[in-house]
């Protein structure tokens, strides 16, 4: 009963948060994102594995895949050039920030928070300063931001006149060990200032869904190695069905459907499994209006055709051919109209894991700015082992530095990726065999050089005996 009576105080006071007459206007201010200098070109790599022209390109739907040298760069270190840079950018005291989550799968340490590494970017006085890593695969990012969002709701509540900041940090180093496996990997980090209110993307957190579920088919369980064991055909079968379920759950919670948003994001390991994600969402509107959705022009489609594959069973439905072909080219031009411009980054720099979907969104305000005003989007999260949300954000203009015109200038992304050193395929696999056997040595001088690296990037100097690590900031 103690359980029940706090489970309806909650959904309470969540309805009380996103009520019309309070409705939040807390959400996401600020955005900054930061990427390693180096990629690789994904048609060299086909060349290089032998594995025919477009299996990465084509296949995969990838242009370029970033990476590290794990001599000079970390996930710690990219997430405190990710948060620095933030500060600098936006012009924001951190003092005025009261939590700082983080969110992350590949953390250097098994106790060290990345976390307390942020704190070496406040001023050291500030000591008040709430919030720690959340670590489950690709979801770490979007829980952090829940829960910087949910403490920023109950500031709110507190303080109704007082604007409360929090920042979430995410992002992630992705290789994988089978070399057919490793043009899915990637790297890159997120930061974001959250806003107690006025914030130019507000999360509203008062329909999402979620799915949650024990499986095996991505998980890091060897501690010496930097490498997943992957069931990669399992993996894409649970992200679709958690879409499923956490999309059948939004529309329940939110009375909407796709048509309803300007944009969706969602996480990407890599483009094609997000195309195959949308055509999904239209399969699922068709299976709710029994035939064509009413935003698909039906003029091609065959009804006795549609209508066989609306009667598939859903678990077999995953593995149907025919409905992947038939929703994909329906979804074609919802794709170039709702999800085409969030793919920026995910293209150029691969999988970021828990940053995925949120390069996602900072693709879309690189693109858009001051064009978001007024639009809605739609966000799916998927982590593997798993965990899963929908909900939705819904963009208003600023004026001033937490405007989304700002955000536009200060990402600058088409100009940061051209800066970029491009890297022969060589280069990446030797790095890549380089980063293993570091993985777990100590006492050492980092040697490797820093020129290709810009300004503002924080860089491991070395580590000592006790592998303890030392960065400086160029």
């Amino acid at each position: 009963m103690f359980q029940q009576a706090i489970r309806r105080s909650g959904c309470a006071i969540s309805r009380r948060w996103y009520s019309s007459s309070n409705k939040s206007s807390a959400g996401i201010a600020a955005l900054e994102v930061y990427f390693p200098q180096k990629y690789v070109e994904q048609k060299e790599l086909e060349a290089f594995d032998k594995v025919g022209d477009g299996k990465y390109t084509k296949g995969l739907g990838q242009t370029r895949m970033a990476f590290v040298d794990t001599d000079r760069e970390d996930t710690a270190s990219m997430c405190m050039t990710v948060f620095h840079n933030l500060l600098e950018k936006y012009q924001i005291d951190p003092k005025e920030i009261s939590r700082l989550e983080v969110g992350t799968e590949t953390p250097i340490d098994k106790s060290k928070s990345i976390k307390s590494y942020l704190m070496s970017v406040v001023p050291s006085a500030h000591t008040d300063l709430e919030g720690i890593d959340n670590i489950h695969a690709c979801y770490g990012g979007t829980a952090a931001i829940f829960n910087a969002m949910y403490y920023l709701e109950h500031q709110r509540q507190i303080n109704p006149n007082e604007t409360k900041y929090a920042v979430v940090v995410c992002g992630d180093i992705s290789n994988y060990k089978e070399a057919a496996a490793r043009p899915s990997g990637g790297a890159g980090v997120v930061a974001m200032l959250l806003s107690s209110k006025d914030a130019a993307l507000r999360v509203n957190l008062a329909t999402k869904a979620s799915h949650f579920e024990h499986v095996y088919d991505f998980f890091k369980p060897d501690p010496a190695s930097p490498f997943p064991v992957v069931d990669g055909h399992y993996s894409n079968l649970c992200y679709l069905r958690s879409l499923d379920k956490c999309y059948q759950r939004f529309k329940k919670q939110s009375g909407k459907n796709l048509q309803d948003y300007d944009y969706s994001m969602f996480h990407s390991p890599y483009n094609k499994l997000v195309q195959k994600s949308l055509a999904r969402l239209v399969y699922n509107d068709a299976l709710d209006a029994k035939g064509v959705p009413s935003y698909i022009n039906s003029s091609n489609v065959d009804a006795s055709k549609l209508e066989q594959l609306l009667s598939v069973s859903q678990e077999n439905s995953y593995s149907d051919k025919e409905i992947e072909k038939t929703f994909g080219a329906l979804s074609t031009d919802v794709y170039n109209s709702k999800v085409e411009q969030t793919h920026l980054l995910s293209k150029e720099l691969g999988n970021c894991y828990t940053a995925s979907l949120y390069i996602g969104l900072a693709s879309l305000v690189n693109n858009q700015g001051s064009n978001l005003n007024d639009k809605d989007l739609l966000m799916f999260s998927y982590g593997s082992g798993l965990a899963a949300s929908m909900y939705e954000i819904n963009a208003k203009e600023n004026e001033g530095r937490f405007s989304l015109q700002n955000m536009q200038k200060v990402l600058n992304l088409q100009n940061r990726l051209q800066q970029r050193t491009k890297a022969s395929v060589d280069e990446y696999a030797s790095t890549v065999d380089s980063n293993v056997k570091r993985y777990l040595e100590n006492n050492r001088q980092s040697t490797t050089g820093v020129d290709h690296l810009q300004k503002g990037t924080y860089y491991l100097k070395d580590i000592d005996q006790m592998w303890r690590r030392k960065y400086e900031r160029k």
